[in-house]
């Protein structure tokens, strides 16, 4: 029973890394003024000058079957371009007008 228990651990294990690692990289704004974002990420993650993201707000949140919620990408509203990039954060522009806010999904543009 124990080696048919590790069996099913390690072949779970596999699934749940290789379903991770096909999941798109995302980070956050933590704060955004008119012309200056920061995002929650930086050299540590492999973020370079000029790269461009999209930016999503949150969909309807969907209540889960143990009473949490869990919120969606919800609409792309717009996408900002990394101008300056320290350990842990970096600093983008708009590229258009937008609402942005802290909060916000930014996931690499493809």
């Amino acid at each position: 029973a124990e080696k048919a228990l590790a069996q099913i651990v390690d072949a779970q294990a596999s699934q749940v890394s290789d379903a991770l690692r096909e999941q798109p990289w995302s980070g956050k704004i933590l704060s955004a003024s008119e012309d200056k974002i920061i995002v929650s990420a930086g050299r540590d993650v492999g973020l370079t000058v000029g790269q461009v993201f999209d930016v999503y707000g949150q969909g309807e949140p969907i209540r889960c079957a143990d009473g949490s919620f869990v919120a969606p990408l919800g609409l792309k509203l717009g996408e900002i371009k990394v101008t300056a990039v320290q350990e842990s954060q970096a600093v983008a522009t708009p590229l258009a007008t937008s609402p942005f806010t802290a909060g916000q999904v930014i996931r690499p543009k493809t």
